[in-house]
Order: C-alpha cells, then sequence, then structure tokens
C-alpha cells in the first residue's frame, strides 16, 4: 500500500514532464560568432508530426526527422539572405534535441526572420523561441498558430 501511495504522489510529475504541446526553438551566436539552431520537443511530439510511421532503425528515424525540420524551418537575414541548415545532429531520448549549423546568416545580422511550421499540425502547439547572442541582449517569443509560427527579430 505504502509504494502504491508513493507511485500515485510521483505520477503527475511524470505525465506533464515531456508536453507535446511545448517546444524550444533557439539560434544561439557563440563567442566566435558562429550560429547554430537548436529544436526541442518531446519524442512524443516529433513521432506524431512525422505520422507516428514505424521506422528501420533509431538511425533511420533521425535521418528522416532531421531531413522534415530542416524543410519545415525558414530563415532570413535581413529581406533577401535566407540561410541554410547544415550538420543536422538529433539526440533521441524522452526530451529528443536537434542542432543544426546555420551557413549564411552573418554575425551582424541586423533582422532575422523565422518561419518554423514543424509542428504546426499538432494542436494547440506552442514553441518559445529565443535568440541568444553573446553581444547583445537575448529576445523570446512564443511562435503558435495565430501568428504562423514565425517571428522577425
Amino acid at each position: 500500500m505504502r509504494s502504491l501511495l508513493i507511485l500515485l504522489f510521483f505520477l503527475p510529475l511524470g505525465v506533464f514532464g515531456h508536453s507535446p504541446q511545448i517546444s524550444t526553438f533557439a539560434l544561439v551566436r557563440d563567442t566566435k560568432g558562429q550560429w547554430t539552431a537548436h529544436l526541442s520537443a518531446s519524442l512524443e511530439a516529433f513521432e506524431s508530426v512525422l505520422g507516428n510511421k514505424k521506422f528501420s532503425s533509431a538511425e533511420a528515424f533521425q535521418k528522416e526527422l532531421i531531413q522534415q525540420v530542416k524543410s519545415a524551418i525558414k530563415i532570413k537575414s535581413g529581406v533577401l539572405q535566407s540561410v541554410t541548415l547544415n550538420d543536422g545532429q538529433c539526440h533521441l531520448g524522452h526530451q529528443t534535441d536537434l542542432k543544426f549549423t546555420l551557413i549564411g546568416l552573418p554575425t551582424d545580422a541586423a533582422t532575422i526572420s523565422v518561419e518554423n511550421e514543424f509542428f504546426k499540425e499538432l494542436n494547440s502547439h506552442f514553441m518559445v523561441f529565443k535568440v541568444i547572442d553573446v553581444a547583445t541582449e537575448s529576445n523570446q517569443f512564443v511562435l503558435q498558430s495565430s501568428n504562423h509560427f514565425s517571428a522577425q527579430v
């Protein structure tokens, strides 16, 4: 009986720990001026977007996930300069993390436009978006269906 009470006490923490309704997306510039993009969410959210398909291996899942994320994220510097996501890396777990090197984003970018529609099919999904630059103050936004999962910084 005592173990059941302990289980019931900790159960609510596990249920809400990795919500498929919330993800994080960040553009980060390091001290050397290199920009990277980071996307984190629950594994369940990523699986839902990929249609809960069965994959032959974890590597096949990661490859498909990286490809789909690359096609769903659009980043521009200024009005015309498109940015490319390169060198996709994926760390699978209850919280799954993806990281990309950004090619074409200048170290002194005045404005950055982002659109990340990867989770747009999920009902009531919210994405916390942040630009982290060691030289300036960080900006944070919530990307959601009402703003078409986009922001201009």
